[in-house]
């Protein structure tokens, strides 16, 4: 296998961007570009210098819907449902492919990732219990790949080798919690809307008018759908979102990808 350069990577992830896509296209479902991705389109007209991945979402019935699309080969759809992952989003991946990052103690396909936008509560304090619940359920999704990090990797690990449980298990829980709890509410009730099944906090919640339109946003030199307030969505996340930060918080995935 031959190891990817930095430029080549971003390449690939772009190759896979592109094809799911064209897979939502051809289907009639939506996407929309979020988080740093999204950042990266507004700030940048392409990656954050720094960063290393790309992160889309979808209206929770698209996010159900694409589950059970076939993608050309050799990109494929990853999650924990069919056993290919053990998170509770979608990964989309390029098969001709082995990535790792940092941190985690397995290879896979290099991937984008796709989250789901669920509806949310209109009360406040509803609403932050129901970020605070998914926030917790997190740490048995990061012990799955990272189970010997942190206090609760240190207690847990040595109790489950007894048990005979595998980390594995115990992150398809945590995924299939989260993903179950994400989407409590029916996607058409409600006034708010928001990506909960690994969202950035209550501060993410958005009036429905304002995540279910799209524009068109450069990235890389294409052009890709984003939230029509995506200036809201932005400043909910980061602030001054124009402006850049320390240097001590650009931090990557340290992510390293080999072509087959």
């Amino acid at each position: 296998m031959r190891e990817l350069s930095g430029d080549e990577i971003r390449q690939k992830q772009i190759e896979i961007l592109d094809a799911f896509v064209d897979t939502c296209e051809k289907n009639g479902l939506q996407y929309y570009l979020c988080g740093g991705t999204l950042l990266g389109a507004i700030r940048h007209k392409g990656f954050i210098p720094w960063d290393d991945d790309i992160d889309v979402f979808m209206p929770r019935p698209d996010f159900e819907k694409i589950q059970n699309v076939a993608m050309d080969a050799p990109f494929e759809i990853h999650f924990y449902k069919n056993g290919k992952s053990h998170k509770p989003f979608l990964k989309v991946v390029n098969a001709n492919t082995e990535a790792c990052e940092k941190n985690n103690r397995s290879r896979t396909a290099l991937w984008i990732d796709v989250f789901a936008i669920d509806s949310l509560f209109e009360n406040n304090f509803l609403n932050r219990l129901h970020y605070k619940v998914t926030l917790f359920l997190r740490k048995g999704v990061y012990f799955g790949f990272r189970p010997r990090t942190g206090l609760f990797g240190k207690i847990a690990l040595p109790i489950l080798k007894v048990l005979h449980i595998s980390p594995e298990r115990v992150n398809d829980f945590a995924s299939a919690c989260i993903d179950r709890i994400s989407k409590i509410r029916r996607y058409e009730k409600g006034r708010y809307l928001g990506g909960i099944n690994w969202g950035y906090g209550p501060h993410e919640r958005m009036e429905r008018a304002d995540l279910e339109s799209a524009v068109k946003v450069e990235f890389e030199g294409k052009m890709y759908n984003a939230p029509v307030a995506y200036d809201k969505y932005l400043h909910n996340l980061y602030g001054d979102y124009m402006k850049l930060p320390p240097e001590e918080k650009r931090r990557t995935h340290g992510l390293l990808v080999w072509e087959k």
